[in-house]
């Protein structure tokens, strides 16, 4: 008698069972889909909040649950999420709490990538420089990686000049710029007083240097007083 017939249904049963086995430990719990799906949505929420203000702008959010989460019961209760990086993209980490019949928590990590058009330049500036509008381009970066900030406007480079050089292929942010010198120590300004539609016109002579919107002494020169006053343009200071 031969015992192929016989062994051959036992070994391709013992075959499928252990298949079974072998994806059912392969597979995610239910506890671990539903912290991954609880962290997901959550990080969609905020990479669509930070991306709201930013032109042509797109994300991508991703979620990695630890191992030990295999040994939680699944939760009888909504999961709640708490933030320890509000109103921040690049790396995660989040608090996912259940509060139902048997209480756990547990920390996981993500990520948020954020990508935008940002003012890159085009060639290469020195300290003091005004950059023009042609001298810079808009190109698509990573911002999560720019810890120094960056600008995605050209008006912003009106008024302003370089506070040190600036090479080709950097991106440009706030703190490489100062705002534009207007008006200098000893030149000769007009100085504008009045309200109620009346405004009076004096000579005064400026006595440090300053940029529009700056607050600078100067010397009335009819009457010899110092006074300070805030710089409209180049050739006019106001009275507040």
């Amino acid at each position: 008698m031969s015992l192929r017939p016989v062994l051959a249904p036992f070994f391709v049963s013992c075959v499928l069972a252990f298949g079974q086995v072998a994806l059912a430990e392969s597979s995610p719990s239910q506890t671990e889909q539903e912290i991954r799906s609880a962290a997901t949505r959550f990080l969609h929420n905020k990479a669509r909040s930070l991306a709201k203000n930013l032109e042509n702008s797109e994300w991508q959010a991703s979620v990695q649950v630890p191992k030990s989460v295999e040994r939680f019961s699944p939760c009888t209760a909504d999961l709640t999420v708490e933030d320890s990086r509000e109103e921040q993209a690049g790396r995660q980490r989040l608090k996912i709490t259940c509060d139902g019949f048997r209480r756990w928590s547990v920390y996981v990590n993500g990520e948020i990538a954020l990508k935008a058009p940002v003012l890159v330049m085009k060639t290469t500036l020195s300290a003091g420089d005004v950059v023009q509008r042609s001298d810079v381009s808009r190109q698509v970066r990573d911002i999560t990686a720019l810890r120094q900030g960056y600008l995605t406007r050209m008006d912003y480079l009106e008024g302003r000049t370089l506070r040190r050089r600036a090479n080709s292929g950097d991106v440009l942010a706030p703190g490489m710029f100062e705002k534009a010198v207007v008006v200098r120590k000893g030149d000769r300004v007009s100085l504008m007083a009045g309200h109620a539609g009346l405004k009076v016109m004096v000579p005064g002579t400026l006595l440090e240097d300053g940029a529009v919107g700056d607050s600078v002494r100067i010397k009335n020169i009819s009457s010899g007083k110092t006074l300070v006053g805030r710089v409209l343009n180049s050739t006019t200071v106001i009275m507040p």
